[in-house]
């Protein structure tokens, strides 16, 4: 099974599916949370610490970690 890169975290998404983050600390991405758990990847969705997928001002970009 592929291990996802530190920066892992779920993302709430309201209206939508929520998400999972994977960032290597260059690169990152968002990926569906049901398909984190089609792959099997580690840790499990149910271990990750949740983030809102919006910060203050709206759509702003993610603060750097």
């Amino acid at each position: 099974m592929a291990q996802p890169t530190y920066g892992t975290h779920r993302v709430k998404n309201p209206g939508l599916e929520d998400g999972v983050w994977i960032t290597d600390g260059k690169n990152g991405f968002e990926i569906p949370e049901s398909r984190y758990r089609e792959n099997g990847y580690k840790p499990r969705v149910e271990e990750l610490p949740w983030r809102s997928s919006t910060w203050e001002g709206g759509n702003a970009p993610w603060p750097s970690q």
